[in-house]
């Protein structure tokens, strides 16, 4: 969020008025500030004490427009970079493309690594263009001296994820969905442990007691711990 400090100039003397844009904005940012308050916080409901502590109740209550933001709001756009007409260039599509193709756009790579490792030695004009999707990283990706000058980029202004995570393909069974209970279980191979856990992009919390927020710096109850 961008603040700006707008000067209102007079005959005699000016006076400085701090601003935040319009007034639908400031108030999105405050019923935005809100709604957080209330998933971080759960025990406190609606949390009223701060929906009147950020002037919800008088200062947006008259503003035109929406005062709430949409999820295309939040949502970042893409930016949209120049591609290179001449030069060293590889396609990579994680979805579609295949390691053992030549990196064409026609003909993309699989993965990120092999896209750089092709392109050492290539110069300052080397470019390794993101297909659309995400992109899962199997391994690290190796970046030295010999890729000085290179540009990994979103194609064309596509949205584009690289992700260090790992994919899963999982079948939810119910575990303990009784009394208000929300539990469910599922096996996963290969995988020992997972400091992080996301569904359709958004943090979860595995089963636990007492609950857990993921949005809050939380001790994590081990086994036998008295105080559990």
């Amino acid at each position: 969020m961008k603040a700006t400090l707008t000067l209102l100039s007079a005959a005699v003397g000016a006076e400085a008025v701090w601003s935040l844009g319009p007034e639908s904005f400031n108030c999105k940012m405050r019923n935005l500030a809100w709604e957080y308050g209330q998933k971080t916080l759960p025990k406190y409901g609606k949390f009223e004490a701060l929906y009147y502590a950020l002037g919800l109740n008088d200062d947006c209550r008259n503003v035109t427009g929406p005062v709430h933001f949409t999820p295309t709001d939040l949502k970042p756009k893409a930016p949209v970079f120049p591609t290179s007409a001449t030069g060293f260039s590889l396609y990579v599509d994680f979805l579609n493309g295949d390691d053992s193709n030549d990196g064409s756009i026609g003909h993309p790579l699989k993965t990120i690594s092999l896209a750089v490792a092709k392109s050492k030695g290539k110069g300052p004009d080397a470019f390794v263009y993101l297909r659309a999707g995400t992109h899962y990283l199997t391994e690290t990706v190796q970046i030295t001296a010999e890729n000085s000058g290179l540009t990994i980029q979103n194609y064309n202004g596509e949205e584009v994820v690289v992700s260090g995570g790992k994919k899963l393909d999982v079948k939810w069974s119910p575990h303990n969905i009784n009394n208000g209970n929300n539990m469910y279980v599922t096996d996963v191979d290969d995988i020992d442990y997972a400091w992080g856990f996301q569904m359709n992009g958004v943090r979860a919390t595995r089963a636990r007691y007492p609950n857990g927020n993921v949005e809050l710096p939380e001790r994590t109850l081990e086994a036998g711990d008295p105080n559990g």
